[in-house]
């Protein structure tokens, strides 16, 4: 599954951004900061919590969208994962998330040791899925781990600077756990992941070949955003069925026929 969604995941940055993209440049030379995004999407999945004191006090957890967010964060740390490796690979250090070789960067992840983590158990704390006050009073229990993903990720990103190996290292790894722990923290499992990130993979790439980046494309279908449509299309859908090809024809059929 892990290395089936760094392939996925490459191949739709070769698509989007052109083969410099491992460079941190794209095509038309626009640079990429990969952790910069990861902390955006963090603060939007923090925005699907009630947190705020002074609007919306009632407001209940956007449970899909947070299962959302954590998919596009995903995307951006496994972008970072790729392109971190050239930095990397200079040293030959060993160490859990690389295998130095004369292979291709793809081969040389460490995708047992990646799903390995992601079979540990990293928290003991699980938002509940009935809100009440007891749990906005507890919210920050919640949040704490996106704090210290953030925190990670921006520290990540200053490393990289300095291109100090050892560090940028550590700091993958601990990003990955933190990760980890938030999928954990809002009970969604590898292979949820692996669903919801085929899903969005596709739906990425059906974006960009319906006018995404000109900005024709119709992200609200019938009264629907087309995460949530995406969504229920891979609930109603077998793991063993599920694949790229099969969602793509599904979200064009249901596309095509919005008024």
């Amino acid at each position: 599954m892990f290395k089936e969604m760094f392939i996925l995941q490459n191949k739709l940055n070769d698509f989007t951004n052109g083969k410099n993209w491992i460079l941190n440049i794209t095509e038309k030379g626009k640079i990429i900061n990969w952790e910069r995004a990861i902390v955006l999407e963090i603060a939007e999945l923090i925005e699907s919590m009630p947190w705020k004191h002074w609007k919306s006090i009632n407001q209940e957890p956007d449970f899909l969208n947070i299962r959302i967010e954590l998919v596009d964060i995903w995307h951006f740390l496994m972008s970072t994962i790729i392109s971190s490796y050239k930095i990397c690979e200079s040293k030959k250090i060993n160490n859990n998330i690389y295998k130095y070789s004369n292979r291709e960067i793809l081969d040389n992840i460490n995708y047992d040791y990646i799903e390995n983590l992601f079979n540990k158990k990293f928290t003991n704390i699980y938002i509940p899925k009935k809100w009440n006050l007891k749990e906005h009073q507890n919210i920050n229990e919640y949040i704490n781990v996106f704090d210290r993903l953030m925190m990670k990720t921006l520290e990540l990103q200053e490393y990289k600077k300095t291109k100090n190996v050892p560090y940028i290292l550590e700091r993958i790894e601990e990003i990955i756990i933190f990760f980890i722990e938030a999928c954990q923290t809002y009970e969604l499992s590898k292979e949820e992941l692996y669903k919801l990130y085929i899903g969005k993979n596709v739906l990425n790439q059906f974006r960009q070949d319906n006018g995404y980046k000109e900005g024709t494309y119709k992200k609200i279908w019938n009264g629907e955003e087309d995460n949530v449509l995406m969504t229920n299309v891979i609930n109603e859908t077998n793991l063993d069925d599920l694949s790229f090809d099969y969602l793509y024809l599904e979200l064009n059929s249901i596309y095509t026929n919005i008024e």
